[in-house]
């Protein structure tokens, strides 16, 4: 299940828990790994294809979930964000 939300809300949700925790992420490190998670998810579906089952959770509107999707589809749903 590959979860994803707009980063600018992520990095929110991580500045707040810095309070609770004490771990600070900065916000560089966390972009790089926003985007390496994005890639490695599309990396493993293309390697993988039919080995691997990918369900998507779009937390950016009414949490619509995707069962059994290929990798070309969660381009279309988010690449803009990612592929430059």
């Amino acid at each position: 299940m590959y979860l994803y939300n707009y980063p600018e809300d992520c990095y929110e949700y991580a500045t707040r828990r810095e309070l609770v925790t004490h771990r600070k992420v900065p916000k560089d490190v966390f972009i790089r790994s926003n985007i390496n998670s994005y890639k490695t998810v599309i990396g493993i579906k293309e390697m993988f294809k039919n080995k691997v089952i990918l369900e998507f959770a779009d937390a950016r509107k009414d949490g619509s979930i995707y069962y059994d999707i290929e990798a070309s589809f969660l381009k279309e749903l988010i690449g803009e964000y990612f592929d430059t």
